[in-house]
């Protein structure tokens, strides 16, 4: 993994910021719960910068869609494929089947995110929600994250969970389904998520983004505007933030407003506690 962020905390010597990191990196869990139809190259780069501005390990929940299905058949003629060039009939047979694969695939993928955004709505029916994979996979991987915290030793040991757009309706179906001991050791925030329904007395916050293209700025609200659309609600002010990006609800430009405010406020806290300040 890369080095983390060490500017959001200037208050720490290198050598204190790299002991907080791998401690945390150790005790606590991570998840970032991915929005509808991500693209792979998509969501791994956030992945990888989640990980570099929280400074520690970060588990990826994706929706298994339709088009993640052309996805996979490209990546399947991919290592058909690309054998480079070559007089050896076996290769040159290779690149050429891989190659069909991989032309095969693209328009699979295509329509098959254009599948995911019209079957979208029927993850938001309730009596649907518990038996589609996307929430399988999510459950799987939360009462996995959750068992090695609850076993630490450190009180302060979290499931953190990272939910973006539709990902935060998965995370709180599947948070609405454990018991109240295990909600207790779960944090975290929906960026883009709507309204959804939070668990009383977990320690869950909705943010979000509003976009004022003419001044090219966003405003840090408690929803976003697609969200507000989806899930209604009041919108809360906090405060106007620059970032040159053209579409508000992606994961993207949360990690370049409300990701770093958040990463910033675990490092710190945690710290005081761990160099006991």
């Amino acid at each position: 993994m890369e080095a983390p962020y060490d500017w959001i905390e200037p208050s720490y010597t290198q050598n204190e910021v790299d002991r907080v990191y791998e401690y945390l990196g150790k005790r606590d869990k991570h998840i970032y719960n991915t929005g509808l139809a991500n693209l792979k190259e998509t969501r791994e780069a956030n992945q990888q910068l989640l990980q570099r501005v929280l400074g520690v390990p970060i588990e990826v929940i994706w929706n298994p869609t339709v088009g993640q299905i052309g996805n996979d058949i490209g990546a399947v003629g991919q290592a058909i494929g690309r054998r480079g060039w070559s007089w050896n009939p076996l290769k040159v047979g290779a690149n050429v089947v891989g190659g069909l694969v991989e032309a095969g695939a693209i328009p699979v993928e295509i329509a098959g995110y254009g599948v995911d955004w019209a079957v979208a709505p029927l993850e938001k029916i309730p009596v649907l929600r518990t038996v589609e994979p996307t929430y399988i996979l999510t459950k799987k991987a939360y009462l996995e994250a959750l068992k090695y915290v609850m076993a630490q030793k450190d009180t302060q040991a979290r499931v953190w969970a990272w939910m973006h757009s539709e990902g935060a309706i998965h995370g709180l179906t599947v948070f609405g389904n454990l018991s109240p001991e295990m909600r207790s050791y779960i944090s975290g925030y929906t960026f883009g998520g709507g309204k959804g329904d939070i668990p009383k007395k977990m320690d869950i916050k909705r943010l979000g983004l509003k976009s004022d293209n003419r001044l090219r700025r966003w405003l840090l609200i408690d929803k976003d505007g697609v969200a507000a659309i989806a899930g209604g609600g009041i919108l809360r002010k906090y405060d106007w933030m620059t970032v040159d990006k053209g579409y508000v609800h992606g994961f993207d430009v949360y990690l370049e407003t409300w990701v770093p405010i958040k990463a910033k406020e675990y490092f710190e806290v945690n710290a005081r506690q761990i160099l006991d300040k």
